[in-house]
C-alpha cells in the first residue's frame, strides 16, 4: 500500500508490488508457485546451486583430501563449530541443513587451504560491521519455521 491506496497485484505474472528493486528484506520478488521467474528460481537455479555445492563438496573429498574438512586451526574450528550449531538449531529441514553444512565446508577449505582466502575472509569477519538487525519479517520467518 502506496500512499494510501491498496494495491493489486497479479502473482502469476508481476512482480511483488513491495519489494522494490534491490530490496532484499520482504521475500520473495516473484511468486515461487505461480510466477514463472519464480517457478524458475525455485526448479532451476536453487536446484544448479544445489547439484555444483554438492559436485564441488564431494570432489573435494575424493579428489584432493579426504580430510578437507578437518581443521587445525583454531580460528576455524569456532567459525565451524559455531555455524554447524547455529544450522542444527535453525534449519530443520535435513536437505537444507545438508546444503548449508556443505557451503560452510567448502568456505572453510578454501580458507584452509588458500591463505588468499584465509586473510580476506578473516579480515571481513573481524570488520564486519555489528549493527545487523533482523527485520520484524525476518524474526516472524525463523520463529515460524522452528515451531
Amino acid at each position: 500500500m502506496e500512499g494510501g491506496k491498496a494495491e493489486f497485484w497479479n502473482y502469476e505474472t508481476g512482480r511483488n508490488p513491495e519489494y522494490k528493486r534491490g530490496e532484499s528484506q520482504l521475500g520473495f520478488p516473484y511468486n515461487p508457485y505461480f510466477h514463472i521467474k519464480g517457478k524458475y528460481f525455485q526448479g532451476v537455479i536453487k536446484i544448479a546451486i544445489r547439484k555444483a555445492i554438492d559436485f564441488a563438496h564431494s570432489g573435494i573429498l575424493k579428489q584432493f583430501d579426504k580430510d578437507g574438512y578437518v581443521f587445525d586451526d583454531e580460528r576455524l574450528k569456532a567459525i565451524d563449530e559455531y555455524c554447524r550449531g547455529y544450522i542444527a538449531k535453525n534449519f530443520p529441514d535435513p536437505y537444507k541443513v545438508d546444503f548449508m553444512t556443505k557451503v560452510i565446508d567448502i568456505i572453510l577449505f578454501l580458507m584452509k587451504v588458500d591463505i588468499f582466502y584465509r586473510a580476506r575472509f578473516l579480515d571481513m569477519i573481524k570488520n564486519l560491521p555489528r549493527n545487523h538487525e533482523l527485520t520484524k519479517e525476518e524474526e516472524e520467518n525463523i520463529k515460524r519455521v522452528l515451531k
